[in-house]
């Protein structure tokens, strides 16, 4: 036989009967229509993979999912002389690649080696070849390449709710996409990984860069961080511990005016401290028991004064219009909406606030906090910046009415002007068109009214 490629799909085609059959089995390869005891898998992946197969590794895509403790993959890739029209019904033919293991895998481009060629890892007999190492190792960099460059990675969501396969690492790949029983969510920026987080609900976010995970669902606010502008007036830092060497940092370095009081501290009085500060970033640094979701005071013997769940804190932050940031250990995973996925020394906490109150943009500003001194894992979403993009709006209506007052516009002109929102994540421009008018008070003075 001439072609060594239709030697190795034949002897796959043995394999990939014989151990779907085979209890010893861990991972199973089949270049055939279904793999046996997977049909549910393959009619998921069959809706969402390209409609025809591919013998280029950087033009396939791949659907990876889970069957009870089991990793399932499928593609619709087929080597060079067998790529074809994908058949619409179950049968033969060798059409989409696939696999099912349950060996421990920490990497998803290693299943896709296997899938790709699964003769330099299930097959002994070719490992007499002349050069074994060296073309598996091209194959390896080839499948690299493809992965950073144009292959596309469909997830289904369930992957994620599997205590063995939901720190499956997805690398570095170019394309990663959501599957959920609904929608496919395709992320914006590349994802350095993937995380579940929280308890109930429990989200998907996805990592960029500098240790910052957004909502997979969400992740052109990236791009809204870095274009939108910060000051550090929107901050309001509350130290809920009685820490000594914490509260000596947090008055040295936290400017007064972005200090909450904290004498006198109730659960009540931090509730009303959030009426006080509406509509800014308010950053509450405490210590949070493991599996309590709460944020919990000591006194210096480590006994208990009050304790305040992180739900209140979320409920009193969203009352108040505030953009709340719990800086405590792995808040998020207790149930925060914003703030931390590890472990967090509290004066640590309030050096990163200070680096942050430097930033010019909020993507500065969250590079900082999860770059200062460590690393640190946190979890923002667009919340965040809800408030700077509402006082842009409003600053450019004072600014336009300023100009034509400047101007000595005749009370009774009435200007229409345009405010431009631009929300990558839909790809389209949202038009806002205000009226406002200028009149003159009965004294002369002139006021500003906006329909």
């Amino acid at each position: 036989m001439k072609n060594p490629r239709y030697l190795f799909l034949i002897v796959a085609l043995i394999v990939c009967v014989g151990a779907s059959h085979h209890v010893q089995a861990q991972t199973q390869f089949c270049p055939r229509e279904l793999l046996h005891g997977y049909e549910a898998e393959y009619v998921r992946a069959h809706t969402v993979l390209p409609d025809r197969t591919t013998p280029r590794v950087d033009d396939m895509s791949v659907f990876v999912t889970v069957h009870g403790e089991s990793l399932y993959v499928q593609s619709n890739y087929a080597p060079p002389g067998l790529a074809q029209p994908r058949a619409s019904s179950f049968g033969g033919g060798l059409t989409p690649f696939k696999l099912a293991t349950d060996e421990s895998i920490s990497e998803l481009s290693e299943v896709i080696n296997i899938l790709t060629d699964p003769r330099y890892y299930l097959m002994p007999e070719f490992r007499t070849e002349r050069d074994f190492e060296a073309k598996r190792q091209a194959h390896e960099q080839e499948i690299q390449a493809a992965y950073a460059r144009g292959m596309t990675i469909y997830v289904e969501e369930r992957l994620f709710n599997s205590s063995k396969w939901r720190e499956l690492d997805l690398g570095f790949a170019s394309d990663v996409r959501l599957v959920t029983s609904k929608f496919i969510y395709k992320t914006i920026l590349r994802p350095h990984a993937l995380a579940m987080v929280g308890e109930k609900p429990k989200r998907l976010v996805a990592l960029h860069s500098n240790h910052v995970f957004t909502d997979i669902r969400n992740t052109a606010v990236v791009t809204r961080f870095n274009n939108t502008a910060f000051r550090r007036n929107d901050v309001r830092v509350l130290p809920l511990l009685q820490d000594q060497a914490t509260l000596e940092r947090f008055k040295l370095l936290i400017p007064s005016a972005l200090q909450i009081d904290t004498n006198h501290l109730t659960s009540e009085a931090v509730i009303n401290s959030f009426a006080r500060n509406q509509g800014k970033i308010l950053f509450i640094i405490g210590h949070i028991p493991e599996r309590t979701g709460r944020l919990v005071v000591e006194d210096a013997a480590q006994g208990e004064v009050f304790s305040i769940s992180i739900k209140d804190l979320e409920d009193a932050a969203k009352a108040n219009h505030n953009r709340l940031f719990i800086m405590g250990c792995k808040s998020v995973t207790e149930g925060a909406g914003q703030g931390t996925l590890e472990v967090l020394n509290s004066v640590n906490a309030v050096d990163r606030i200070y680096s942050a109150l430097g930033a010019k943009t909020y993507g500065d500003f969250l590079r900082r906090i999860s770059d200062t001194g460590s690393k640190l894992n946190i979890v923002v979403d667009e919340v965040l910046i809800e408030g700077a993009e509402r006082r842009i709006s409003i600053s450019f209506h004072h600014d336009v009415i300023d100009l034509a007052l400047g101007f000595g516009l005749a009370s009774g002109t009435v200007i229409v002007y345009e405010v431009f929102s631009t929300d990558d994540d839909r790809r389209r421009r949202v038009k806002k068109t205000a009226r406002t008018s200028i009149r003159r008070t009965a004294n002369g003075s002139r006021g500003k009214h906006r329909n």
